[in-house]
């Protein structure tokens, strides 16, 4: 088995540090999405890895958040204060144990950063609610599933 150490991924923010983008070249489980989103978030945003995974963890434990076409969305909430963003994560391979409705596997991540406390009419939020709102529509579902990187995700939506 490989060490999570031995992924290799790539990880960006956006300009306007909105979106944090996480491109996987490596065949990798779920949990193993998990570890890597959760570090990523944790580096960047001075954060407990240990809490993101947990509420990564805690949420799909509830219900299988995937969706269809390959895509999911998994979320992390956290009781502290923290600025919303959306990790998208394009993975070069599908994690065949991950299925979606449709029985696709997932390919594609978009995550939820939030705080429980965050403010409902917050510019961020707003954002992220016309964002979701694209999914829809099956011609976005249909381009989003082309797409081969977390950035040409981003100019997309």
């Amino acid at each position: 088995m490989k060490k999570m150490s031995d992924t290799q991924s790539t990880e960006s923010k956006s300009s306007d540090n909105f979106f944090i983008k996480i491109n996987v070249d490596q065949k990798i489980t779920k949990k193993e999405l998990f570890s890597l989103i959760s570090k990523s978030v944790a580096n960047q945003k001075k954060l407990s890895q240990k809490e993101l995974f947990k509420s990564l963890q805690a949420r799909e434990q509830v219900k299988n958040t995937s969706f269809g076409n390959g895509i999911a969305f998994p979320h992390i909430i956290l009781e502290e204060n923290v600025i919303p963003n959306l990790i998208i994560c394009k993975l070069a391979q599908k994690i065949d144990e991950w299925k979606c409705p449709d029985s696709t596997a997932v390919d594609t991540c978009f995550i939820l950063l939030i705080s429980r406390k965050s403010q409902k009419n917050s510019p961020r939020i707003k954002r992220l609610i016309k964002i979701f709102r694209k999914f829809a529509d099956k011609n976005v579902i249909s381009k989003i599933s082309q797409c081969q990187t977390a950035e040409e995700i981003e100019k997309y939506l």
